[in-house]
């Protein structure tokens, strides 16, 4: 008995008792009825002796239609029994299949988290590692020469981060941009713009290629007040 309650807790299914205590249970009226029909012959010994063969053949089939018809229903008793007994197997097993697919739900969802997880993660090591790459241009005003029209004003672009390659320098609508091959950082690189007491400004845009062999660009504003020149990031 303990050991069917550990299998019921396990979630199997548990031995067919009921079928077996059909069985004992017939085996025992069996007997008991046997026992019953052997006295009663014993007793009426006599009178049985002096029966016909016929009616020797109705007083069997009397004495055993009784026991027949008892393991006729005795049978229909356990064969529901053990019907019983493989629908809960039946159903064991589809509790346990269905446990299994909620399983098998929680570690997909738990990879795919995962998976999420380490792809953020790969993205902002990517996104470090292109930020490092990149080089930190910066414009600084140089010298002027004074002409006839105005005066030609020097900028020093310098870079204090990675070194970059092919890059073009864009001034306001001019559409030749002035080439540099490579910047390298501590090796500035001065270029000139003619400044007449009518100009205002212009926006400035650096292209390049950086240390990943990735196009980037940056810009600048620089704009005269008062007939003075500013330099700003916009």
């Amino acid at each position: 008995m303990a050991g069917n309650e550990e299998t019921a807790r396990a979630g199997l299914p548990q031995r067919p008792e009921t079928g077996l205590r059909l069985q004992h249970a017939g085996m025992g009226l069996t007997a008991a009825w046997l026992i019953l029909l052997i006295i009663y012959a014993s007793m009426n010994w006599s009178r049985l002796a002096e029966l016909r063969p016929n009616e020797v053949g109705d007083a069997l089939a009397g004495g055993f239609a009784p026991l027949a018809f008892f393991w006729l229903v005795l049978g229909f008793l356990q064969q529901g029994a053990e019907l019983r007994n493989s629908g809960r197997a039946l159903w064991l097993q589809g509790e346990e299949l269905r446990n299994s697919v909620e399983q098998q739900r929680q570690l997909v969802e738990v990879s795919r988290e995962s998976l999420v997880f380490e792809a953020n993660r790969l993205e902002r090591e990517n996104e470090r590692a292109r930020a490092l790459a990149q080089p930190l241009l910066e414009i600084t005003l140089g010298g002027s020469t004074g002409t006839i029209t105005g005066r030609e004003q020097s900028f020093i672009l310098a870079n204090h981060g990675r070194a970059c390659t092919r890059l073009e320098v864009f001034i306001g609508s001019r559409q030749d941009p002035i080439r540099i091959g490579k910047l390298d950082a501590g090796s500035p690189y001065e270029f000139r713009i003619m400044i007449t007491p009518e100009w205002l400004g212009a926006d400035v845009r650096v292209d390049y290629i950086d240390q990943h062999s990735e196009s980037g660009s940056q810009a600048f504003e620089i704009w005269q007040k008062d007939g003075r020149l500013k330099i700003k990031k916009p």
